[in-house]
């Protein structure tokens, strides 16, 4: 489902909208131009780039899309990793840090492009709980800023925090509700 929203897989039948922008009738092109300035991804398993610094990472990420200015692109991947409580830890190569470190910097890069749309695929599901109460406080705080986050999760804590909640069961929508708590 993530896939789908975020443009990079079409679906067999029917359409997938995100916002008016209908994904199928755009081609491979236009969709990748879309979703740099649209969409921030962040993968279950980071896919940080191996023989990149962490900060390196993110600015790969900048010039990629280009719509951060070049003088901006010098302090903007530090200010994400200290948003993330990684500055420290900027010149690493992703091997170096721990599983958590690794998914607070694929954070800061999914947020390079100040993008509207995070899509998150179980987020906290490789983490210990301090670092995924971390990561829960930063996307409440992502969602009062107003970026719409969508993201795949079995951590009820997270889901619980959201203001709303669709459940799947074999690829068919079983509920859609929306937690008290959000």
């Amino acid at each position: 489902m993530l896939n789908l929203v975020a443009g990079l897989d079409r679906p067999t039948t029917g359409t997938v909208r995100v916002g008016d922008l209908d994904l199928g009738k755009h081609g491979e092109r236009a969709l990748a131009h879309w979703r740099g300035r649209t969409v921030g991804v962040v993968f279950q398993f980071f896919q940080l780039l191996p023989t990149l610094t962490v900060l390196e990472d993110i600015l790969i990420a900048m010039e990629f899309v280009g719509t951060v200015p070049r003088a901006r692109r010098r302090t903007l991947p530090l200010d994400l990793l200290e948003r993330v409580g990684l500055a420290d830890e900027a010149g690493k190569l992703p091997s170096l840090l721990s599983g958590g470190q690794q998914q607070r910097a694929a954070i800061a890069r999914a947020l390079a492009n100040d993008p509207s749309l995070v899509v998150a695929d179980e987020p906290t599901g490789n983490l210990d709980s301090e670092t995924a109460t971390d990561v829960h406080a930063l996307f409440a705080a992502l969602a009062r800023e107003g970026k719409t986050l969508l993201i795949v999760t079995h951590d009820q804590s997270l889901a619980q925090a959201a203001s709303r909640v669709v459940r799947l069961k074999d690829g068919r929508i079983v509920a859609d509700e929306m937690p008290v708590a959000a």
